[in-house]
């Protein structure tokens, strides 16, 4: 992928992103993440560490509390199908509300845009270990993230509290 269609996926997916709320139990904002720089040939919670790193760690503007984002290489981590996570944000869960209905075109004008440029999409949990199973919890770092053809990284973050 070329330096100005990595742009035109920037653009696209802030885009859609604007005023877009994810809602947990403490609400975050949805932003775009990526590392052009990145030869990868899978993607994998490592490169996500690797490469996206500086972008996570430390970020006071994703949670709307302003509270930093810790450092990803200290979580533990979860990996999931991007497509079940992008297909439960596209349903219109309350359809008599307006909010409800534009965030749902929003997330599925940013499925549409990562699945269009992006290959192996994934999405990549970083929490605190639960601990009874094989997942995350506490304050969650959300990547859904795939790679170009040419290895580099990009996708959205944001953060979920889930207790």
């Amino acid at each position: 992928m070329s330096a100005e269609a990595l742009e035109n996926l920037r653009k696209e997916v802030e885009q859609a992103a604007e005023g877009l709320v994810f809602i947990s139990e403490s609400d975050s904002r949805v932003v775009f993440v990526a590392a052009p720089e990145a030869r990868v040939e899978e993607v994998m919670p490592a490169a996500v560490v690797k490469w996206l790193s500086a972008q996570h760690d430390g970020r006071t503007d994703v949670l709307f509390q302003d509270e930093p984002l810790p450092r990803l290489a200290a979580r533990a981590v979860e990996v999931k199908e991007a497509d079940t996570f992008l297909h439960n944000r596209e349903q219109i869960l309350e359809p008599d509300e307006p909010e409800s209905v534009e965030a749902a075109r929003k997330w599925s004008l940013i499925r549409e845009a990562l699945e269009q440029n992006l290959q192996e999409l994934r999405v990549i949990r970083f929490g605190e270990p639960h601990p009874r199973y094989d997942t995350v919890e506490g304050q969650v770092s959300i990547f859904v993230v795939g790679r170009t053809q040419d290895g580099a990284l990009a996708g959205i973050l944001t953060c979920a509290v889930e207790t």
